[in-house]
Parts: structure tokens; sequence; C-alpha cells
């Protein structure tokens, strides 16, 4: 969720100001999404910030980064890939209530998130084995599981 000035910001862009980038990604629903890019100033430093529209998105993706020489298409497409593992891990935190974990021994934990990665890699294989599963997460499916089934 941005906060208003930024949104304020991209909504005060004319349309011009925006250039269509075309991703190189053929299984990827928005191709051709509409990006504005400049520089910005942060705490004395000076990053590359990209306005990114048409992802498939209610509001803007605000993308800042340091690295100057990547295209903005391969940002775009490096963004999209973290976003998938982020949001993979975060499927298997709710599917298997990993935010329940704590332990004063820091090693646990890490050994605790490894094995969900493996299980988490195995549940992926079984559902790809049995129809109907392949597609993977449902989150409205998700999100009435964990309310109906809270932790003790």
């Amino acid at each position: 969720m941005c906060s208003p000035a930024p949104l304020k910001e991209i909504a005060l862009l004319p349309r011009s100001a925006w250039r269509t980038v075309e991703l190189d990604v053929p299984t990827r629903k928005y191709r051709t999404p509409r990006v504005f890019e400049q520089s910005t100033r942060i705490e004395g430093q000076t990053f590359r910030q990209l306005f990114i529209q048409d992802l498939g998105h209610d509001e803007p993706t605000i993308l800042l980064t340091n690295d100057r020489r990547t295209s903005v298409a391969a940002l775009i497409t490096r963004y999209a890939r973290r976003m998938l593992i982020e949001n993979a891990l975060s499927d298997a935190v709710r599917f298997f209530h990993m935010n329940a974990l704590s332990s004063a021994v820091g090693l646990k934990v890490d050994f605790d998130m490894a094995l969900l990665v493996i299980a988490g890699g195995l549940y992926r294989l079984l559902a790809r084995q049995m129809r109907g599963y392949a597609d993977g997460y449902d989150p409205n499916l998700a999100r009435v599981r964990s309310e109906s089934c809270p932790l003790p």
C-alpha cells in the first residue's frame, strides 16, 4: 500500500510522461506495463525510481533501486520473480502455520524454515500429480481455513 504523496505524484503525471515497456515473458498476462523513471534522493543517496502501471495490480508499483545499468524491462522481470518467491514463502507460512514458531535458539527457527521450504516443495510435487491441484494456491480458501481453524 502506497502512501498518499507518491500516489498523488503518479496521478499528476501527464500521459506523455509514461513509456510502454515490453516484458520478454511469454506466459505473463500483463506484458506491456507503462513506466515512468526518475532519480530521487533519500538520506543523501541517489536512487533510480520507477513508477509502474498496468502490471495487473489496482495501485501502481513503485520500484526503488540503486542499479543504474539494468534495463527497465529486466528490473521489472526480476521484481516479478522475487515477488513469486516471496508469495510462495508467504503461502507456505500460512499453510504450515510457520508464524507460530518461536525459539530462543535462532538455529532451530532457521532449521524449521528450511524444513518448511522442503515440505512446500514436496507438497507442490504431490499437487502436480493430483487433478485440479496443479495450479497452486487459492488465497480465499486459505483465508477461510485460517479463520475457521485458528491456532490454539
